[in-house]
């Protein structure tokens, strides 16, 4: 196909045809869908054919950096050497990520906001050619497993990309049945994979990330949550750890909480904590330093940590009338730079 990609992607799509069994030729889905020939020009150019070692045709993936491949688990052998990074050994999603460093592939922007409305998939299947579907994707704004679609799929789909038609950007890969591997799980994983230093993946994972265009990473921390880790990564954390303080034990009995809550601007970005004194105007935003988030112990114990730290601040303030400046605290033998 010789089209020219663009990015002016119109919503103005005949929803007759989605949410139903049938799958499409190409040609034949923007016959009937006009309005997203631009996702598809783009988008079939970055859909990849993966075959076993046999030359065999064994699912899908797409191109996510000039050298890069992402696809599914199952679709590539565990003793593939190509494979930089395998999402099942940090986390509970199974993709994996290919580097194929003679190759430069047209590769399309990826988004972590989860994909819904209106959608295309496209895929291979044994023919070689490509094939199209139209999705409407659920309503489902946290991270999950899944991004599940209406629309009955099949596994020859595996690790087939699904692109918005709103934003032109990919934003999951087919898992299997109806679901989808969010690309906001893969990008969580990989960045956890970073800031957790026994971790053997580390460096791959900085690397896909640095290649990687994600166009609102940024807002991967309004939709983020944990990533369920397996036993001797990082540990999953609770992001947004709030808590009230009582310094004399006096609940129902006159005495005015302290309120605290933690804040931060990505899922594993550097951390601020804000205190509060009821009944006052009294409120203080500390930035954290170093980033809690790379100590394994902070990942085991977040709310003690945070309770640590407000109780000293809230000793400053009973003893001074006021919270205090820039500080230190030590918590968990590493010392801790609060400053407001």
């Amino acid at each position: 196909m010789n089209r020219t990609a663009g990015w002016a992607i119109s919503n103005s799509l005949d929803m007759h045809y989605a949410n139903s069994a049938r799958e499409y030729s190409v040609e034949e889905f923007l016959s009937q869908q006009p309005a997203a020939t631009a996702a598809v020009d783009r988008l079939s150019q970055a859909a990849i054919l993966v075959r076993d070692a046999f030359g065999r045709f064994i699912g899908n993936g797409v191109a996510i950096a000039p050298t890069l491949v992402l696809t599914v688990g199952h679709c590539v052998n565990n003793n593939d050497e190509r494979v930089i990074f395998d999402g099942a050994c940090t986390s509970s999603h199974d993709f994996k990520v290919i580097h194929c460093p003679t190759e430069r592939f047209v590769s399309v922007p990826l988004t972590v906001t989860p994909g819904v409305g209106e959608s295309v998939q496209l895929y291979f299947k044994e023919d070689q050619r490509q094939y199209a579907k139209l999705f409407v994707s659920e309503q489902n704004r946290q991270a999950s497993r899944s991004d599940r679609a209406l629309v009955p799929t099949y596994p020859g789909e595996s690790g087939a990309p699904r692109m918005s038609l709103h934003s032109g950007a990919v934003h999951a890969i087919h898992q299997g049945e109806s679901e989808g591997l969010k690309v906001l799980d893969i990008y969580t994983a990989l960045s956890q994979a970073v800031y957790n230093p026994e971790d053997p993946q580390t460096q791959s994972a900085q690397f896909i990330l640095n290649q990687m265009n994600v166009l609102d990473k940024e807002m991967a921390a309004f939709y983020w949550a944990p990533v369920e880790l397996k036993i001797g990564a990082v540990q999953e954390e609770k992001p947004g750890v709030k808590g009230e303080l009582y310094l004399h034990g006096r609940k129902g009995r006159g005495e005015k909480p302290f309120r605290y809550f933690e804040e931060c601007e990505t899922g594993s970005g550097p951390r601020k904590l804000t205190i509060s004194k009821d009944g006052t105007h009294a409120r203080v935003t500390y930035a954290i330093s170093p980033n809690p988030h790379k100590d394994s112990t902070y990942n085991k114990k977040q709310e003690e940590f945070y309770r640590h730290l407000a109780t000293a601040l809230a000793q400053q303030y009973e003893a001074t009338g006021n919270f205090p400046g820039q500080g230190t605290i030590r918590v968990f033998g590493v010392e801790y730079t609060l400053t407001p």
